[in-house]
């Protein structure tokens, strides 16, 4: 038996005014999100000037001198928020090593200033962002591409309401403030006679609520279906990938299905991708479906467990697609 095609689904009706064809499409995702939990989608309405220029600037950043770079390096205080360096392989590779992904990023999160009180208090990914002296556009490329996500990502989850029989602002109060991830990343080709342990972003669930993913044309991006086969997902001109996140599922009861994934560049060429990760506010609480059988719990409250879960396992997060 063959492998299932992945779908690809139009979202344009997210800009309709027709509530019943908003609830059409909202079904229409909870049913491949049940199936899948991945899966391009295209009517996104994002600008296609947008999305190459936000490719651009990727390719400006990582072509900069490593001190560059080096002068933008996450810390303790900018945690998630800078350059994420490229991990060194160990000199000797045994058969079965869990290795570090090859991949490296430019990461940011929600604009804030320096003076703002929130960041100097020092709080739970509250920080500045930085951005390289050497690019003075970057800041305007990314912080642009990261609205347009936004908005987009709010009009998708009106949709999941809808298809949920949910009023279409259900979602709304808890991304009053999101908490947001874009990352400009770089994956070094994989050689094709390396180790099968080798990837460039190992296989993962992301944690969060909704994420939306640009990537070039390199490929790479596969995603285990739910009979545990490592399905391919081609780019495809135009489109952007969705995927459900762990704290969506566990609000549905885990209707929806949040896909692990992974990436093996190995084709021969530099690949760059543009995931984006849409979570509520840190202190939303968003009551889960009667039938989930989880408890509500903020969305701080589950990061700090799902965090001091991974710390006691010590169990490497995946990459970043």
């Amino acid at each position: 038996m063959g492998q299932a095609a992945l779908p690809i689904v139009d979202v344009q009706a997210i800009y309709s005014d027709d509530e019943s064809a908003l609830r059409s499409l909202g079904k229409h995702l909870i049913e491949q999100c049940e199936t899948w939990g991945l899966f391009p989608v295209c009517g996104h309405g994002l600008e296609p000037a947008l999305l190459d220029a936000v490719f651009a600037a990727a390719h400006e950043f990582h072509a900069l001198p490593l001190d560059a770079k080096m002068a933008v390096v996450v810390d303790e205080r900018h945690f998630h928020r800078g350059y994420i360096p490229l991990p060194p392989l160990p000199a000797e590779i045994k058969p079965g090593q869990a290795l570090p992904d090859r991949s490296t990023a430019f990461a940011l999160m929600h604009e804030m200033a320096a003076d703002d009180p929130a960041a100097l208090a020092g709080g739970m990914l509250q920080a500045a962002n930085q951005w390289p002296a050497e690019l003075p556009e970057l800041k305007t490329t990314a912080l642009r591409f990261q609205q347009a996500l936004s908005d987009l990502a709010r009009r998708l989850l009106r949709a999941f309401a809808a298809g949920f029989d949910l009023p279409l602002d259900f979602f709304a109060p808890s991304f009053a403030k999101p908490t947001t991830f874009l990352r400009l990343v770089y994956y070094p080709p994989i050689p094709t006679d390396a180790p099968p342990e080798l990837f460039s972003a190992s296989a993962h669930a992301d944690s969060g609520f909704l994420t939306l993913l640009a990537q070039d044309g390199c490929g790479g991006l596969q995603v285990r279906d739910k009979h545990g086969q490592w399905i391919a997902v081609p780019p495809q001109p135009g489109s952007l990938v969705l995927n459900v996140a762990d704290f969506f599922a566990r609000w549905s009861g885990d209707r929806l299905h949040s896909a692990r994934h992974r990436v093996r560049n190995q084709s021969g060429q530099v690949r760059y991708s543009l995931p984006f990760f849409f979570d509520p506010d840190l202190d939303a609480v968003l009551d889960p479906l009667p039938a989930s059988g989880h408890p509500a719990i903020s969305y701080r409250r589950y990061l700090l467990d799902r965090m001091a879960a991974a710390q006691a396992a010590a169990t490497p997060q995946g990459g970043y697609r």
